[in-house]
């Protein structure tokens, strides 16, 4: 019986978390403590869920003291909070660092004076060979998560590296409604551009399991088939769209790990693991 801690919990992934875990019995999840800053999001899981066992917690990772309050008690924390878009990220350099690489100190060093069983950072295949600052910042995540690994015997830090999950708040799915309904034609920045994709429910799926089997130390990175993205578009049933540009520091083609992780890293059937 765990409490489950979800730090980022009203974003598309946290709130299909805190979903997953309130319809398991209460012999396996005692509480889930929902942390965000979104008050309004935290607002609507407040009303989709009329279940005791939740806990809605309204704060901010760049203040310890806060995370420390929230993961007392917990046994397992998932750790989603960061600032994602890419072109916002990219001139925004202080607020994204802020809140993804200092966020991520203060929930690392919070884990080692609160002691929960495990903490399981989500990060993106974008850390693994970094060209924009977000992509930089969600490496360093890692870097804090697997050095606490190795510093600390109390908590199981360990990686979840996430590829672009289907129809995520922000996403490129929103981008093209959006084109569609205002422009009526859609952008795509190039004729060659390549992602790898998970459905929320295997997403979902992979990061349970990472916390099943995690020991400490781990990159877990979960087998996904790289898609054209012309081909996305045109099974969505866009038929008319331009091609721009390359947004700063967009790769035509995603790394799922670097060349130094090559030799470390296991086939483990469904997900690659680093350690």
């Amino acid at each position: 019986m765990y409490t489950y801690l979800i730090i980022g919990a009203s974003g598309s992934i946290g709130s299909n978390l805190v979903n997953d875990l309130l319809a398991r019995p209460a012999d396996q999840v005692k509480a889930v403590r929902a942390f965000d800053v979104d008050e309004y999001g935290l607002w609507k899981l407040q009303n989709e869920h009329k279940n005791g066992r939740l806990r809605l917690m309204l704060g901010d990772v760049r203040n310890r003291e806060r995370l420390e309050m929230a993961m007392r008690g917990a046994d397992i924390v998932i750790h989603l909070a960061a600032y994602k878009n890419l072109d916002l990220t990219e001139y925004s350099v202080f607020d994204c660092v802020d809140v993804n690489v200092n966020g991520a100190q203060n929930v690392v060093e919070a884990a080692f004076k609160q002691k929960p069983k495990k903490a399981l950072l989500i990060s993106s295949d974008k850390a693994a060979n970094p060209s924009t600052l977000y992509g930089h910042t969600k490496a360093i995540q890692e870097k804090y998560y697997l050095w606490g690994a190795k510093v600390n015997d109390d908590c199981k830090f360990s990686v979840a590296r996430l590829v672009n999950v289907l129809y995520t708040r922000g996403a490129f799915n929103d981008v093209w409604q959006y084109e569609q309904k205002t422009r009526g034609v859609v952008t795509l920045t190039h004729q060659d551009m390549k992602r790898y994709f998970i459905t929320m429910d295997k997403c979902c799926e992979f990061i349970f399991r990472c916390l099943d089997i995690m020991s400490g130390g781990e990159v877990f990175i979960p087998k996904c088939k790289e898609v054209a993205m012309i081909d996305v578009m045109k099974n969505l049933g866009y038929d008319k769209f331009v091609i721009s540009e390359p947004r700063f520091g967009e790769k035509l083609t995603e790394e799922l790990y670097s060349s130094h992780e090559r030799d470390r890293v296991k086939d483990d059937g469904s997900m690659f693991v680093i350690k």
